[in-house]
Parts: structure tokens; sequence; C-alpha cells
């Protein structure tokens, strides 16, 4: 029998291990050796001067005291007093009654878990008998199988079957940075015996996940530039002219950024570039001259919104801006009549309409266009990598342009080791004032009502942030921000909307903000994109800790839209939150997406996860990641035919890209 035998052969394996191995997706050995731990839990024995508080450790002793039961709401409390280094250390152990029938005074004990310095404390999460100087917990991707099954299955995996793993690592990598060979790296992953195995796994771990990385996008970026595309012919000359006609002067990042896209757009290889500058710093030109060229080269055009008001901005002044140039202009959302999209769809797929202006309801329409040149997608942040993915799959011979004020992390990754060119528009629009920005807690709103109440009399007008329409805790929800800042503003008129409203009633609601009907709107972030409010000068973002650094940098773009003092409120029980302060002390769009590359990570490049290292950081192991990169151009260049590539190209579905 060998490692494809089915996992029922193990010893250990009966039919309910097996029900519970089969739905977590392991059928065979294989599956079971290769279903490696996400990440491990390490405990050490340390001396108490040493351990840092909260800090996970194993503290050995003898039980001093009889186990003493506590319950507290819902959890029962097995304590106990254990000597450990000439101290008395309280042990308290949740939900584990069962220790009470298993330790007796004056038993030699380690106990595994959370030290918390201040009360001389351990949260015990495993009581062992005898003296322990390592212990760790391995944290699988099983529903109900515990971690210690896992382990002895994989233990007897590997007494009971004989089987050669073939490394995916080419062996000189392998000795040039002294990394455990495949099969050893299987077996210790999931069998840690000290400190010095789990360096090992993750040295090995890191390398080759930076690697695997690296050689995926550098296929990627190769794909891309091979990727011929149909010739695009734009004239420069009525580029030129559009540009002069516009009632402003662009800027110098913009001019770089057009002339950039320009020579994509005519170049033999599909334009796939993000545009990046902050709120208002005029991205939507850049975008309409990109559309413009495709126009002009007798190809349609699609710009996506993330909502239907957005989308309804820009039809309003890109349809003016194309109907003096003779190209025709048409506006696709879910709130139009079924017999209108009909008609619609069909007139774009006659080629009657050049450019088409939608939000996600595209994506449910299957080949409309015949003749599409290229789609620009607006906040793209806010669509999901299938559904981006699949509008380019569906129009293979498409450019494709993003739009961005504040880059998640994913795009800021790929922008800077993938596939995507980057176009940075750095100048702010003439008389723009930065937002000042302030952390608070909520006893701090009382010393502020004085302010609100200045600028509603000054005819200004302010948004209220709530992470929830309802919440079951004390946290602010919609309706409890309401009531507070119906207190903070009596004489106010106040509205409050969510995105669980229709679309007519939203928008019933923001034409009347815009036009001050009401004097502060309490809303959900479906305010975050798309709200030109001029007169916005205030805003506060409750429960502020629980949104993203590019969430709360889009929301905060709602306010200051003029050259009047504008100010946002991040408001929270937690003051010293990082994420918090990097807003606090800049305006810089640039700055805020480094840091929420640093805080959140870049995310996973080739598949769905927006954020999170995958158990790599990019920070801390930048030195691993540059000798991944430079490991990655050299096997592409001189070991084509090594396992590494074939293997990733067979992942990638890139096997009809000739690296020759």
């Amino acid at each position: 029998m060998d490692i494809l035998s089915d996992v029922s052969l193990l010893k250990g394996v009966g039919e309910k291990t097996k029900y519970e191995l089969n739905d977590a997706g392991v059928f065979t050995i294989k599956d079971l050796i290769f279903n490696l731990p996400k990440n491990y839990k390490v405990y050490q024995n340390l001396n108490l001067i040493d351990i840092v508080d909260n800090e996970k450790v194993i503290i050995n002793g003898i039980i001093e005291s009889f186990v003493v039961t506590k319950y507290n709401f819902k959890s029962e409390m097995v304590i106990i007093y254990l000597n450990a280094q000439n101290r008395k250390i309280k042990s308290v152990f949740f939900n584990q009654g069962f220790l009470k029938y298993q330790i007796q005074k004056g038993l030699l004990v380690s106990i595994v878990g959370t030290y918390y310095k201040k009360k001389d404390e351990i949260i015990g999460s495993k009581l062992l008998k005898g003296v322990k100087d390592f212990y760790v917990d391995l944290n699988y991707n099983y529903k109900d199988l515990k971690s210690s099954v896992i382990s002895k299955l994989v233990l007897n995996a590997y007494d009971g079957f004989d089987f050669n793993i073939q490394d995916r690592l080419p062996q000189y990598l392998k000795n040039k940075y002294r990394l455990l060979d495949y099969s050893s790296y299987l077996f210790i992953s999931h069998n840690p015996k000290n400190i010095q195995d789990i360096k090992e796994i993750n040295r090995r771990r890191k390398y080759e996940s930076f690697l695997n990385y690296a050689l995926s996008l550098k296929l990627l970026e190769y794909n891309v530039e091979k990727k011929a595309k149909s010739k695009r012919i734009v004239d420069k000359a009525k580029l030129n002219d559009f540009i002069s006609s516009l009632p402003y002067k662009l800027t110098l990042d913009q001019n770089k950024a057009i002339e950039d896209i320009y020579k994509d757009i005519i170049s033999d290889h599909i334009l796939n570039r993000l545009v990046e500058g902050d709120v208002g710093s005029g991205k939507t030109i850049i975008a309409s001259c990109a559309i413009y060229m495709t126009l002009l080269s007798s190809r349609q055009g699609l710009l996506m919104a993330p909502t239907e008001l957005l989308a309804k901005q820009h039809y309003q002044k890109l349809k003016d801006l194309f109907d003096k140039y003779g190209f025709k202009t048409c506006l696709l959302t879910s709130d139009i009549s079924k017999k209108e999209k009909e008609r619609l769809i069909e007139k774009i797929r006659l080629n009657e309409f050049d450019l088409v202006i939608s939000t996600q309801a595209i994506l449910y329409q299957k080949n409309i266009f015949n003749n599409l040149g290229i789609i620009v997608i607006d906040e793209q942040h806010r669509f999901g990598v299938k559904q981006r993915s699949q509008l380019l799959s569906d129009y293979n011979d498409c450019d494709a342009l993003y739009l961005t004020a504040t880059p998640i992390p994913r795009t800021l990754g790929l922008s800077q080791i993938g596939d995507l060119k980057l176009s940075e528009v750095h100048t702010k629009p003439s008389g723009r004032k930065d937002v000042k920005t302030f952390v608070i807690d909520y006893q701090d709103l009382n010393s502020l009502k004085s302010k609100i109440n200045d600028e509603i009399n000054l005819g200004h007008q302010i948004f209220v942030i709530a992470n929830k329409i309802d919440e079951d805790d004390n946290k602010y929800d919609l309706s409890k921000a309401f009531s507070l800042f119906k207190e903070l503003a009596p004489n106010a008129r106040i509205e409050k909307i969510n995105g669980r409203l229709k679309e007519e009633t939203k928008n019933k609601i923001m034409t009347s903000f815009l036009n001050k009907e009401f004097d502060i709107l309490v809303s959900t972030t479906v305010i975050e994109v798309g709200i030109d409010i001029k007169d916005a000068t205030m805003m506060f973002i409750l429960n502020s800790e629980n949104f993203g650094l590019a969430t709360l940098h889009q929301l905060r773009g709602r306010v200051g839209r003029n050259d009047l003092d504008s100010y946002c409120y991040l408001v929270t029980d937690d003051t010293l939150n990082e994420r918090l302060n990097v807003l606090a002390n800049t305006n810089d769009c640039f700055e805020i997406s480094e840091a929420d590359f640093r805080l959140r990570g870049p995310g996973d490049f080739l598949g769905e996860e927006q954020s999170g290292f995958l158990g790599l950081d990019f920070t801390k192991d930048f030195k691993i990641y540059e000798c991944a990169v430079a490991d990655a151009i050299d096997l592409i260049e001189n070991h084509k035919e090594e396992k590494i590539i074939e293997d990733i190209l067979k992942e990638l579905e890139l096997k009809k890209f000739n690296l020759n």
C-alpha cells in the first residue's frame, strides 16, 4: 500500500473518524499528510522574571492547594495554586471540570497556558503530569478532530506505509539555504519536538511559500505581457484636443498617467493598470481619457461603479463629456425596468452605445458586448476578485484600468510584485484642505456639543457613521447613534440611511441631504463612495476600531470637499489603536496604503483573500522574500525544466504559455 491508499486503512481510523476526515476533504493518506497545521502555538518553560505579560508559557511546579471550583456565568472554573520557582502562582482552568478528579496536592505538574504578570496568574489550557520544557498546540483546519488525534494518525502513516514523496524544491536551493528535505519537513510539521523543529519548519515553509508566490506572480506577469490583443489605433491629435478642451488644466501626475495609459493601449499587449490617487485628485478624468482613446479606436467602453448612486454620478458627467464628440453613453443598473434593460442590452449588442456605465448588475448579463475594448473599475477594492476575473475572462481582448483612493493590501501587493502596473496621482485639488482627524472616546462627545451646533448654525452638515444597523450589545448601532446625536444637537434636522433600504429610498434621502433639507445624516458605510456634499464639514465614525483603514479613509473623504475647515472624529473605546492613529496623523493615501499593507498584509495574491499574511510577514521576513524573488527569476530564466515551475504552471493553468 502507498500514499494514495484510503485513509480508512490507517490504524486509529474508525467509521466516525473516517467520516470526519472525509468531511474535511481528507480521503487518502496523502491528503492527511499534506494537510499541514495552519499555525503553531509554542509554549516554553521560562524563568518567571523573564516572562512578559500575556505570554504563552509552561510553568512547572508542585500543587500546594486542593482544587477550588467556581462558577462564573456559564463557565466552570477550576482553580489550583502552584509552588513554582519559590512563588505561589494561581492557575485557572475554564470548563475542565475533569481535572478535579485527576490532580492532588503535592503532585509535580506542568501547566500550559497564558501568564498574566500583574496578577501572577496563569490561565491554563492544559495540565500535564511531570516536568515539561516544550509544548506546542497545532492548529489544523479540521472541524471536529483534535490536533493530537491528527498527529497520532500521521505517526501511524509513517510507521505503517512505505512511500516516497518527491520534493518540489530543487536540490541546489535546499543546499543553498540548508532547508529540510520535503519528507522530513512534512513529518516534523505534524510532530515538532522542540523549538529547533519549529524554526526549521518555519524556515522551509516561509521560503517555499514566498518562492511559490514569487514564481506565480512572475509567471502571471509574463502571461499578461505575452497576451496579445487586437490593434488599437488612437489619433493622438484628437486626444490632445480632448485634453485641451477640458475646463481645467491637468496636473503633471495626471498627464503622466494618461501618457502611460496611451502607450499601454496602443501596444500589442493587454493594459492592466491601477491608478491610485486621493479622493478628488482627478482619477475620473484620467479614466475618461482612457475611455476616449478606446472609443477613438472604434471599440466600446465599460465603466463599473460599486453603487448605483456613484454610477449615476459618473453617467451624468461622462454623458455630457462624450455627447459633444458624437459618442453615445447609457446607464445600466438594477433599478431600471426589465423591458428597458432588454432594450438597452440589445442596443449595446448592436454597437449603438459606445460607453456603458453600470454596477455589478452587468455581471449577470452574459456576452452583451461584441466590441468591448476597455473595462474601467472604479473603487476597485469594493469588487471581489471573482467578480473582476469573471468580467475579464468573458472579454479577453480587453484592456483593464482600476481606480482607487486607498488600495487594500492585496492590490498594493500586486502593484509591488505582481502583474499590475501602477500610476500614482499625488497632486491635491486646488484649495483643498486636509481634514483634521482626532481619535476620541465616547466621553469626549459631550465636550464637542457646542462645536457640533456651531457647525450646523453656520449652514454646514454632519455625517455620523455606525458600523451596524442593529446590535445586541452596548455598541452604538444606527438607532443608538441617531438617539445620541438627537441629544447632542436637539434643534438639528436628522435623518438616517442604511444599505437595506430600497435604492429609490436611498437616492431620495441623499438628494434631500444634498439639497440641505436636513443637517445630520446618520449612516452605515453605504455613503463610503459616490457622495459629494460640498457643505459637509464634520464626520463622527462610531466604533471606528471595527473599520479597516481603506474604509475609514474613504469615509473621511466624504467631508472636506471644499475650502472650509473640516473635521473627522474616530470614536472608540480603544484610543491607542494603531490603525486609528495612523489615520489621525496623515491624510496622505500613499502613507495609509503602506500602513495598511504593514498592518494587514497583502493577502493571497492569486486567490480570494483580500488581506492577511497567510503565515508570511512581508515586513519581518523581507530578506527571505528578496531571496525568493531572485531565485524565482533564476528558475524561470535558467531552470525551466525544474519540477516546481511545472507544478505552479499547472496550478495557474498557464501551461499553454511557452517559457522558451
